[in-house]
C-alpha cells in the first residue's frame, strides 16, 4: 500500500500577536524617509504662501494681535458631560507657544523664518533629528500664535510632524545617510527601524476619514444626497470653473454618496493589500477634484501625501528598481578618467543618490571624463549624472558642488 500522505497543518493562527507584530514590527526606512521629504516640503510652501500676508496674520499691527489670541488659545481643563464635571476648574491645559508673549514683530519674523529654514533643512535630510523635532515644535508655536486662520489640513500636517519628529526618518532618504555613506559608517542598505510612527500616520488617517464619514452620517443632507451642493455655492472658496451640470442633480447625488463611500474605504478597505492601490486613486481622484475646484490651500496636497504611509519601504525600493529598467533608454555610462576609480564608499554614497540605478561609473581609456548614453551619443558626464541622479538635485543647485564631489570620489 501507498504510504499515507502528509496532512499539512493549518498555519496557526494568533490575531493578537500577528497585530503587535505589524504595528511594532520592524522594517524599512524608505517610507518614512519619502513622506518626510513630501511632508516638510509642504510645510516649507503653506508657510512661504501664508508669508506674504505675514503681517497681517502675525504681528500686532494685523487681525490678531496677542491679547486678541489669549482669547482663543487657553483651553479650560474643566468639561462638563452632563451633569458630571471632569478636570480641574479654572485651570487650562498648557501648550507649547513660544510666541505667546512676543509683541516684537522682528522676532515672530525671525522665528518664522528660522522654521522656515527647519522645514528645508528636515526636506533634505540634514541633522535630521534636530532639524524634524525642531520643525514641528516650531509649526505647533505658528499655529497657535494665529489659530483662526487653520483648517483641518493645517491640522493633520502638524500632527504628522510630530509623528516625524519621534521616527527614524533619516535612517533613509536623507544627506545625513549619503554622508555617513561617504564616510563609511553606514551599511549599503539602510537597517531595519521600528515601524510604529509610521503605522500612527496610517491609523491618524484612518481615524481622520472614520469620523468624517460619522459625522456626516448623521447629519440630514449627506443621506438625502444634497451636500455637495452647499460648498459649491460657496463661491469665497471659488478656485476653477467646472460645467454647471455638475452642479445640479443627479450629478449632486452622485458626488455626495460617492464621496461617503470612497472616505470610509478610505478608512477601512485601504489596509487590505488587493483593494489598497484602487482605494487610494480614489482618494486622490476625490481630493483632486477638491484641489481644483476649491481654495482650500494645500488641503489635498497634504492628505494626499499621506497617503504614502500605506505603502511599505520595500514596496517602494522595488518599485524604484522596476521603474529604473522601464527607463533603461535614460541611462548613461560614465567614464572615469584612465586608471582612475571610485573609492568604495563615496561609490555607495553616490548610488544611494541614484535610486532608479541609472548612471553606471567605469574606468576609461583617457585622461578626460567622458559620458554616453545607451544610443552611442556623447553627454556631459557631470551634468548628465546630475540629472539621473534624482535623490542629488539639491546639491546640484550649487554651482560646482557636483563635479567637486565626483572628483573628490575617485
Amino acid at each position: 500500500m501507498p504510504a499515507a500522505a502528509k496532512v499539512k497543518e493549518p498555519a496557526d493562527f494568533h490575531p493578537l500577536k500577528d497585530f503587535d507584530q505589524w504595528w511594532f514590527g520592524r522594517g524599512s526606512p524608505v517610507t518614512l524617509g519619502l513622506f518626510r521629504i513630501f511632508m516638510s516640503l509642504v510645510t516649507f510652501a503653506s508657510l512661504a504662501l501664508t508669508a506674504f500676508d505675514f503681517e497681517a496674520w502675525y504681528t500686532e499691527k494685523g487681525f490678531l494681535p496677542q491679547k486678541a489670541v489669549a482669547q482663543w488659545i487657553p483651553i479650560p481643563s474643566e468639561f462638563h458631560l452632563g451633569d458630571l464635571r471632569v478636570g480641574l476648574p479654572g485651570q487650562s491645559f498648557p501648550r507649547i507657544n513660544p510666541l505667546g508673549h512676543i509683541t516684537a514683530d522682528w522676532m515672530t519674523a525671525a522665528f518664522y523664518i528660522a522654521v522656515m529654514v527647519f522645514a528645508l533643512l528636515t526636506a533634505l535630510g540634514l541633522w535630521t533629528r534636530i532639524s524634524s523635532i525642531a520643525l514641528a515644535l516650531g509649526v505647533i508655536s505658528i499655529h497657535h500664535r494665529d489659530p483662526l486662520i487653520l483648517h483641518s489640513g493645517d491640522t493633520l500636517m502638524r500632527l504628522c510632524l510630530m509623528y516625524l519628529a519621534v521616527s527614524p526618518c533619516g535612517k533613509a532618504c536623507s544627506l545625513d545617510r549619503v554622508i555617513a555613506l561617504w564616510k563609511g559608517k553606514a551599511p549599503p542598505i539602510p537597517d531595519l527601524v521600528s515601524l510604529w510612527p509610521q503605522r500612527l500616520i496610517q491609523y491618524q488617517v484612518a481615524l481622520v476619514y472614520f469620523t468624517t464619514v460619522w459625522w456626516k452620517w448623521f447629519g440630514i443632507y449627506w443621506k438625502d444626497g444634497t451636500a455637495t451642493w452647499y460648498p459649491a455655492n460657496l463661491h469665497e472658496f471659488d478656485r476653477f470653473p467646472v460645467p454647471g451640470l455638475l452642479e445640479h442633480q443627479p450629478f449632486i447625488a452622485i458626488t455626495t454618496y460617492m464621496t461617503i463611500v470612497t472616505e470610509l474605504s478610505l478608512a477601512t478597505l485601504v489596509f487590505y493589500r488587493p483593494l489598497r492601490k484602487w482605494v487610494l486613486l480614489a482618494g486622490i481622484a476625490m481630493h483632486g477634484y477638491i484641489e481644483y475646484r476649491f481654495n482650500i490651500p494645500f488641503f489635498a496636497i497634504t492628505i494626499i501625501c499621506t497617503y504614502l504611509c500605506f505603502y511599505e519601504g520595500d514596496e517602494i525600493s522595488g518599485w524604484a528598481k522596476r521603474m529604473g529598467k522601464r527607463l533603461f533608454r535614460w541611462r548613461l555610462l560614465v567614464q572615469l578618467p584612465s586608471d582612475q576609480t571610485l573609492r568604495p564608499d563615496p561609490a555607495l554614497a553616490l548610488r544611494a543618490l541614484d535610486p532608479f540605478d541609472l548612471v553606471t561609473y567605469d574606468p576609461g581609456d583617457g585622461p578626460e571624463w567622458k559620458a554616453m548614453d545607451t544610443a552611442g551619443r556623447k553627454k556631459n558626464p557631470f551634468r548628465g549624472s546630475w540629472i539621473r541622479s534624482i535623490a542629488a538635485w539639491p546639491l546640484g543647485l550649487i554651482p560646482g558642488l557636483w563635479r567637486k564631489l565626483l572628483k573628490s570620489a575617485l
